[in-house]
This record gives structure tokens, C-alpha cells and sequence, in this order.
């Protein structure tokens, strides 16, 4: 390591890539602590955050890293300031325009680094975006993503690209699966040097625990930027965790490091964020790792403290049966939660559900159970005709009239489940495998058929099925009091994920798609929920049927 030591360059870009988790909003006083800490670590490059376009949804001031807000900033001096862009946002036929826009002349920003993130594909497109950076002055950092399973030849015609421009300072490639290994690093740094003789860099993740030691195995191999962030926060995974980087460099005779002034920042500050963000290896990122599939899929699953383990299992097993999870995609992401489209007809009528008009829908929500006891006053007094989704059993058994489900990874799971609880159970029976329909032997079973279709806006209800566009067992319970007849559908523990997350906004667009559909319905929830829909409350007083 040491005849390469006079080279390295530690890039740190925590509020970069620390800011998928925060939306890129890190609180006052954290950011002049990291400020203070950077300034006497060593660590020579600070890429601040990324530059993007004008997002439709909030992002704190590292999303845009303006040189307005980093003029207030107290950067710390001998520290090159950096930014990242994506390629993608200024490809076009006004390239020029769209990087003029962005970026004033160098001598009048803070910022003197521009690293661009680019796809294989976006390569030859992305050779505009490096000129009109370098005509305003700007040091260009070229980041190649998910270099992992290109062939030698690939990267070498990559390399080769960037070297002739020659406006590039550093050429990146980037483990965007955290799934690289030392071999695989030192594979890609011989096949890079086929086309690129300037400075390399890394960008690793930390899928499988393997981003320290595959960033200094790349050091070993000849590459001299090496990016890291505090306490490795970072999409997915994490990354290289600065400190134990510096730690590492430093031990190897790298004196001008000075790990121990991150430790409070470390232990203080940033420990915290991750109690709250959850950061850092595991089994579920450690698959995405074995099945290239995209980080962004497991954080985006794991965001909902409601979602079942299993279920994110079977999403990530979809996701990787797919083979196209590479790149992210919110498609993809619903697809995997709900199931593929599909279709089985019933031959059972909804018809024949028994009630005075008015139907309960009951789902797995805290706010079910916090409110049992008044749910419980509520389906009695009214004499209600209870739908039970999947299993869920908060109500005494004499109160439901049967348990609903549709989606297959919880068909079977719960299929053992179901012959306790002694109720009949209303799904789709042409989506059962016919090995499992043994399980289902000893209990009731009522064959309401379900066709899916993301095309379909609102549900459609017919005598003995439905088509609903995603696989929402609440849809497909309330399809069934559609179909049964009843006039008002009162919901309880649909609480609600994150405005942001998937299920929920299916779940919204259900219920937007029903109220348009079946105005002459009403449907409100008697628990608390951050969907838009009507409220009312489990503890109404009872009023006569009329």
C-alpha cells in the first residue's frame, strides 16, 4: 500500500449518499460538526451532496447543494468541495444549457468537483455534459455504475471513451450491488487500465460486508480515490465507513490521517441517525446482493414497519426471477408486492352474503386492535355482516362471517392457519396451486373469483368476481361488498403506511379509483387512517337500520 500511499485521495460523500435516507436534510448542527471533523481528518475530497433538478417532493439543501447555500456554509479549507450529478439530467439536445443553468464559472463557486454518475448506456451521450463542465473549469470525476458482470472488453471500451476526451481527472467504477469481491475488483481495475491510464476511484457498497476490504484491495490494486462515508451511511447497505477507513490507511504509515477526530461525530451524531434509518448490512440487502438486484428495492421495502418479512422475501424472490431489478423501478417494486396479472374466475355469488346494507371490513392496523374493545360494541349494536382480511382475528369468532384472502404469499402461509379459526374463507381458489389445495381440505372455502389488472383505475365487482388493478386484499374485500349489495363499507385497521410507499399509494388509488366508480356508496374508516378517505369513529352511537 505504501508506494501508492502519496496518491490516495479520500473522498467522503456522506451527505451525498447518506441523504437517500433523509431526503438530503441533515439538521444544523450536525452538518457544522461534520464540517469541524472533516477539516481535521485528513480526508481530502468533500462531495457535499448531489445537484438535481427541481424534484416533486421535498429534498432538503444537499439535494441541490446550491452555491448560494454552500456560501453559508463554514467549508472548511484544504478541503476540495465536490458535487455529483446525474448524467441522465442533462443528456439531451440542450446539454449546454442544462449544465449552463446549473453551474456558474468555477472561479465563482465553492465548488471545484463535479463527479458524473453515468450507465453504460448513457456513456457516449454523457461526453456533452463533461465538455460544457470542463469549459466552465470544473475538475471532472466520471463514475461508471454497476460495473459488476461487465466484461473485461466493456470496460476497456469504457475506459477507452473516457480517455479520449480527455477532460476526465478520476474514472470511477462503482459496486452498485455491493456484490463485488477482491477478485472481481482486481479484474475490473486490469481491465479499466486496458483503456484508462489516469487516476482510478471506488465506490463500494456494503451488501455483503465486503466494502472495506474491497476498497482496500483496490488500493492494493493501484486505484487512489477511494470513496467512504460517516459511519458508512449510504443507500441500502451503507458504504465504507470513513472512520474505519482512515483507521485502516492510518496504520499503514498514512500519518497525515487523523481517524480519532471523527469519533464523537461518529458516536454522537451519526450513531443516532442510524438508530432512526437503520442503515447497514443484512440478510435482506446481502440477497440483493446475490441476485443483482437493486438496493433501492429492499430500502423501499423495508420502509413500512407494517410489512411482513415473508412478504419482502417473496417480493425479492419475484424481483430476482424478473431478471430486470438492475435498475429501479417503481413498476417492478409494485408488481412484486401485488403479484403479476392474473386471473380466476368463482363460482360463488356475494350475493349471498346475509346484512342489513351495511358491511365491516376488518384489517390487521394497530389502530384495530387499540380500539378492539369499542370495534367489538360497534359490529354488535349494529348487527354487522364482518369481513376479516387474511387472518387477522380481533373480533370474537361469532362476530365475523368469513376471512378474506387473495394475495398467494399469504394464502400460503396462513394455510394451516385457516382450519383454526374455523371460518369460512372467501379467495380465489384458480390461484391456489393445486398442491396446496389439500391444506384447504378441511375448511370452507367460498370461490369469489379475481382478475388483475393494472390498467383497470377503479375495481370492478361483478356477482361471483372482480378485477381490481393491484393485489390488495382490501380490495378485493371491498369488491365483494360491492357485489353483495351493501350501501355503506366501514373499514377498520387499514391504517396506512408512509405517503411515499407503494402499498400505500395503491391502496389510495383504489379507494380515488371506488369513489368515482360507486358515489353511491359510502365507505369510511372507524380507525384512525392517513389515507384520504371519510372518517367516522367506532364509538358513534348505533342508529336504527332505515
Amino acid at each position: 500500500m505504501n508506494k501508492n500511499a502519496s496518491k490516495i485521495k479520500v473522498l467522503d460523500c456522506t451527505f451525498r449518499d447518506g441523504g437517500y435516507y433523509n431526503q438530503w436534510y441533515f439538521a444544523p448542527k450536525t452538518v457544522a460538526r461534520y464540517l469541524s471533523c472533516i477539516a481535521t481528518s485528513g480526508v481530502e475530497i468533500m462531495e457535499v451532496g448531489l445537484r438535481l433538478p427541481t424534484q416533486k417532493s421535498f429534498c432538503g439543501p444537499f439535494a441541490y447543494s446550491t452555491d448560494e447555500y454552500l456560501n453559508e456554509l463554514p467549508l472548511p479549507s484544504g478541503v476540495e468541495v465536490g458535487v455529483m450529478i446525474n448524467a441522465k439530467d442533462f443528456i439531451g439536445a440542450n446539454t449546454k444549457a442544462l449544465v449552463n443553468a446549473a453551474f456558474k464559472n468555477q472561479k465563482d463557486s465553492p465548488v471545484s468537483l463535479v463527479r458524473i454518475a453515468a450507465h453504460f448506456k448513457e456513456l457516449e451521450a454523457s461526453a456533452a455534459v463533461v465538455e460544457s463542465l470542463a469549459k466552465l473549469g470544473y475538475r471532472i470525476g466520471f463514475n461508471l455504475m454497476q460495473s459488476t458482470g461487465k466484461s473485461p472488453e466493456e470496460l476497456a471500451k469504457a475506459a477507452r471513451q473516457v480517455e479520449d476526451w480527455k477532460a476526465v481527472a478520476c474514472l470511477y467504477f462503482a459496486d452498485s450491488f455491493g456484490n463485488m469481491k477482491p477478485q472481481t475488483i482486481k479484474q475490473t481495475v486490469s481491465a479499466l487500465r486496458d483503456g484508462w491510464s489516469g487516476d482510478l476511484g471506488i465506490h463500494t457498497h456494503n451488501n455483503m460486508g465486503l466494502a472495506l476490504s474491497n476498497s482496500l484491495e483496490a488500493i492494493e490494486c493501484g486505484v487512489n480515490w477511494i470513496d467512504s462515508t460517516i459511519l458508512g451511511m449510504g443507500r441500502g447497505a451503507g458504504n465504507t465507513a470513513t472512520e474505519h477507513l482512515l483507521l485502516e490507511l492510518s496504520s499503514a504509515g498514512m500519518t497525515r490521517y487523523n481517524p480519532q477526530s471523527l469519533f464523537p461525530l461518529v458516536l454522537e451524531d451519526f450513531k443516532q441517525l442510524q438508530s432512526t434509518y437503520e442503515w447497514g448490512p443484512s440478510l435482506l440487502y446481502y440477497l440483493s446482493a446475490a441476485y443483482n438486484i437493486h438496493p433501492t428495492y429492499v430500502q423501499e421495502l423495508l420502509s413500512s414497519n407494517n410489512r411482513q418479512s415473508q412478504h419482502i422475501l417473496d417480493s425479492l424472490e419475484y424481483l430476482r426471477e424478473s431478471g430486470a431489478a438492475s435498475n429501479y423501478n417503481e413498476k417492478s417494486l409494485a408488481r412484486s408486492l401485488f403479484g403479476p396479472s392474473s386471473s380466476s374466475s368463482g363460482n360463488w355469488s356475494a350475493k349471498s352474503l346475509k346484512h342489513h346494507g351495511e358491511v365491516l371490513i376488518v384489517g390487521p392496523g394497530p389502530a384495530a386492535s387499540e380500539h378492539q374493545h369499542g370495534l367489538v360494541t360497534f359490529a354488535l349494536a349494529r348487527n354487522l355482516t364482518v369481513l376479516s382480511t387474511n387472518t387477522t382475528s380481533l373480533l370474537p369468532s361469532a362476530l365475523v362471517t368469513a376471512h378474506v384472502a387473495c394475495h398467494h404469499t399469504k394464502l400460503f402461509l396462513d394455510f394451516d392457519r385457516y382450519k383454526s379459526l374455523g371460518k369460512p374463507v372467501i379467495l380465489p381458489l384458480g390461484m391456489v396451486p393445486d398442491h396446496a389445495k389439500e391444506t384447504l381440505a378441511n375448511v370452507e372455502v367460498w370461490n369469489y373469483g379475481l382478475a388483475l389488472d393494472e390498467n383497470v383505475k377503479a375495481l370492478q365487482a361483478n356477482e361471483t368476481s372482480c378485477t381490481i388493478p393491484t393485489n390488495l386484499v382490501a380490495g378485493y374485500a371491498i369488491a365483494i361488498a360491492v357485489a353483495s349489495g351493501a350501501k355503506k363499507i366501514f373499514l377498520a385497521g387499514f391504517d396506512g403506511f408512509g405517503p411515499a410507499d407503494s402499498q400505500h399509494i395503491a391502496m389510495q388509488n383504489l379507494l380515488n379509483g371506488f369513489k368515482q366508480s360507486y358515489s353511491e356508496i359510502e365507505i369510511l374508516s372507524i380507525t384512525p387512517t392517513s389515507y384520504d378517505l371519510n372518517q367516522g369513529s367506532v364509538y358513534e352511537p348505533a342508529r336504527p337500520h332505515r
